[in-house]
């Protein structure tokens, strides 16, 4: 079983997790991964910085976590949101491929 099916994750943690991960998405598709900063990320989401912290200690680390939900995602449903004008595994690939950021 899950982890977060066995401790579920309280509703205020969730909803920063989303507003991070959410924000992350629409940065990556504005702007190469090493151009993201933890502060313009923040203050796009609306969020501290303290919040991010607590979840995520950079952003290579929030990288590669929503690397591993793509990976995850793909292998478990074979199909991805578009986003971008393209799928969302298409585009953060593309980003893996050019960028420094690789897993």
């Amino acid at each position: 079983m899950d982890f977060n099916q066995e401790h579920p994750v309280d509703l205020c943690v969730r909803k920063t997790r989303e507003a991070i991960m959410n924000t992350f998405k629409e940065m990556i598709c504005e702007m190469p991964v090493e151009k993201i900063t933890v502060r313009e990320l923040t203050d796009r989401a609306r969020i501290h910085r303290k919040p991010f912290y607590l979840h995520y200690t950079t952003i290579e680390a929030l990288y590669q976590d929503m690397m591993s939900k793509i990976a995850d995602g793909y292998f478990t449903t074979n199909s991805m949101p578009l986003l971008c004008g393209a799928t969302w595994t298409g585009t953060i690939l593309t980003r893996i491929s050019v960028g420094k950021y690789r897993i």
